[in-house]
């Protein structure tokens, strides 16, 4: 993708770039909805991402052009009076969350080329905010830690887009190791690699059925959790185990006792499925999956039939170790996780499976843990 993205700009900006950046998707193998919540989850950056190529230009603007969209934007470092929408909301919202920490940002102009498949729950919109700020501190010749990385990229996502995310994403593009999963405190922002087993191949499984978080019930859901939250007297759902959970269940309407479940017991599966991958426990990471996609379908109820279906569909293939929706939910992807040399079979026989229901055919691909943000070309000072 380097070399795409570097003949993209040549060929809109008739020149060469400065800077080439890359910031990877992720996805996540246990813990979802729980980062809003303050609790564990265990993503991995993937070997798809966002690109950009830029160079630096004298004006107080981003000129950029997004290839996948062929379209154009030109966001104002200094103006922030006028809302972009889409892809450029939340490029505007890096600039404008830069701005409010009182970061003078130089302007630039480039172009963004992704792998990654947008609106699949891969964090395609973490990935971009990662990218772009990766370029905006290498302008301004600044070096950051890659966490207060991810907490710009969330706080842009939050305050300006409009999507109450935790930090989860932001945090897995910023911080990935190569082969390894990260195990991430998300009160504590504590962070623990942990070492993917060599047997094990990740396979995304896209069921290409496409949603905006920002206008689902996503933040309905988080609404839900802060309240059952607050009636059970505590900072965050957290702070709870299941038996605390039970003594403030009257406390509670079925709805919030629900959502609240799936959030304590979600937690409990996150810190049992490191040590299920330390120790390598095909049984308990099968049975671990299981549950968690069966607590995302009934408690949170952010699954939908097409995911049900391919999960279903993968648990039954031998030598799946297991599968369950990732990410937010409400469409996008399925992960799977399979005995390294029975991809093919996996993919033969989930694509038959699939067959037998009309939704749309599911597109496959195996990924690995890759590192997260990098600059990957540095031509002299900028």
């Amino acid at each position: 993708m380097q070399a795409e993205t570097v003949q993209a700009f040549r060929r809109r900006f008739d020149g060469e770039p400065k800077v080439v950046v890359r910031a990877p998707g992720r996805i996540n193998l246990m813990g979802d909805h729980t980062d809003y919540n303050q609790g564990f989850v265990l993503p991995m950056a993937i070997n798809r991402s966002v690109w950009i190529a830029a160079r630096p230009i004298p004006q107080h603007h981003i000129d950029v052009y997004a290839a996948d969209y062929n379209e154009t934007a030109c966001i104002s470092l200094i103006d922030f009076s006028r809302k972009e929408s889409s892809w450029k909301s939340y490029i505007q919202g890096v600039a404008w969350a830069a701005h409010e920490r009182g970061m003078e940002m130089p302007g630039w102009q480039g172009v963004v080329l992704s792998d990654l498949p947008i609106g699949a729950g891969l964090s395609s919109s973490a990935a971009l905010e990662t990218a772009v700020l990766s370029v905006d501190l290498v302008m301004a010749g600044i070096h950051m830690d890659p966490k207060e990385m991810a907490k710009i990229g969330q706080y842009a996502e939050n305050r300006w887009v409009g999507m109450k995310c935790g930090i989860m994403d932001q945090l897995a593009s910023c911080c990935g190791q190569k082969d390894h999963v990260l195990f991430i405190d998300c009160q504590s922002m504590e962070i623990q690699a942990v070492k993917m087993p060599t047997e094990i191949d990740v396979v995304i499984i896209d069921t290409r059925i496409k949603r905006e978080l920002a206008s689902s019930a996503y933040n309905v859901r988080r609404e839900a959790c802060r309240s059952a939250a607050e009636k059970c007297g505590v900072d965050s759902l957290r702070d709870m185990d299941v038996k605390r959970l039970d003594q403030c269940a009257r406390s509670l309407d079925s709805l919030l006792r629900k959502r609240a479940r799936h959030v304590v017991t979600e937690n409990e599966r996150t810190l049992e499925m490191v040590n299920a991958l330390r120790d390598y426990n095909v049984e308990q990471i099968k049975s671990l999956m299981a549950a968690s996609h069966a607590s995302l379908r009934h408690d949170f109820e952010v699954s939908c039939d097409e995911l049900d279906h391919v999960v279903s569909c993968a648990e039954n293939i031998q030598g799946c170790f297991g599968a369950r929706m990732t990410g937010a939910g409400f469409g996008g992807c399925a992960v799977a996780l399979v005995h390294r040399g029975t991809v093919d079979r996996l993919t033969q026989e989930l694509l038959a499976c699939s067959r037998q229901q009309s939704f749309p055919i599911p597109e496959m691909y195996v990924c690995r843990a890759e590192q997260g943000a990098e600059i990957v070309l540095h031509r002299g000072a900028v």
